[in-house]
């Protein structure tokens, strides 16, 4: 049964498509997981980081194999066939290869879509949950700000990962998200029950440089403010640290990847930032005990 995962920040900029896409690469090469990348983003960023942008507006805008297409159809309550929109991730790069990974591809038709699902919060839930059989992970991308496709994201999850970047400005920011994803629960206890998302952890990215040691300082600050009870309101009682011991250095090879068109544990699996995001779907795997199941077939 899949765990699903949206990694989540209403702040651009702090690494979510680089986190799904290499967190979702790392658990399928590393761990031998069953991983299912949702592109909830209408720039289609984690998809344009797999495929070229000639490539997605043939093999999936043109021929209308996308998220929003399927969200289209399931909100119309059209037929569909999922396995026309599972697109298969296959990569292999400098004699290193991904398979066993797959794409519900991101277009900017999302756009139109936003304001229809503001009235169906849990659509994204009625497509992805028949999928739990055939993933051991499910993570979504989501946008910096698109309140409603955030809703049906954080609504369709078990567990939500905020990437962050240690300044002020980011971090300060933690709470007030955490604020509006409490006020969905709230808002719909009825409809999602005990299914409440629960906070993974917070992931602190684009660490290190010159600010290295304000850096240290701020996340010691946000770790502090966990365990003091901060967020006691949003569902993290007193004494609990989510705070992921692995961080992420800022590297260029995180560009340097995207503009090849492949995670990062292809272009250089022992890069700093490669096996940074090695550690953290480690750490990731541990703290939610996240396993292969029993194949039923994708």
């Amino acid at each position: 049964m899949a765990r699903i995962i949206s990694v989540i920040n209403f702040k651009g900029g702090v690494g979510k498509t680089t986190t799904a896409v290499n967190l979702a690469a790392c658990l399928t090469r590393d761990a031998g997981l069953r991983v299912l990348l949702v592109d909830m983003d209408p720039q289609a960023s984690a998809t344009l980081h797999l495929w070229s942008i000639d490539a997605h507006s043939a093999e999936m805008e043109g021929a209308s194999r996308t998220i929003a297409r399927l969200l289209f159809r399931a909100g119309k309550d059209l037929p569909y066939d999922i396995d026309r929109f599972l697109i298969p991730v296959r990569k292999e790069y400098r004699g290193r290869k991904l398979d066993g990974m797959h794409l519900l591809a991101g277009d900017n038709r999302l756009i139109k879509l936003d304001r229809g699902l503001g009235n169906r919060p849990t659509l994204l839930d009625s497509v992805l949950n028949p999928l739990r059989e055939r993933f051991d992970v499910i993570i979504i991308d989501s946008p910096p700000v698109m309140y409603s496709v955030i809703q049906n994201n954080i609504l369709a999850s078990d567990l939500y990962l905020i990437p962050s970047v240690a300044d002020h400005v980011s971090t300060s920011g933690i709470q007030h998200l955490m604020k509006i994803l409490g006020s969905y629960f709230e808002k719909y206890r009825a409809i999602i029950r005990d299914r409440q998302a629960r906070l993974a952890g917070v992931l602190f990215t684009r660490v290190g440089g010159l600010n290295v040691q304000l850096h240290r300082k701020l996340m010691q600050q946000v770790r502090d403010d966990f365990l003091k009870g901060a967020y006691a309101a949003y569902g993290v009682p007193a004494g609990s640290d989510p705070v992921f011991e692995t961080t992420i250095r800022e590297r260029i090879d995180v560009a340097r990847a995207a503009a090849e068109r492949v995670p990062l544990v292809l272009f250089d699996g022992n890069s700093d930032v490669s096996v940074d995001y090695l550690r953290l779907s480690r750490e990731l795997a541990r703290r939610f005990a996240l396993a292969p199941a029993a194949p039923t077939g994708v």
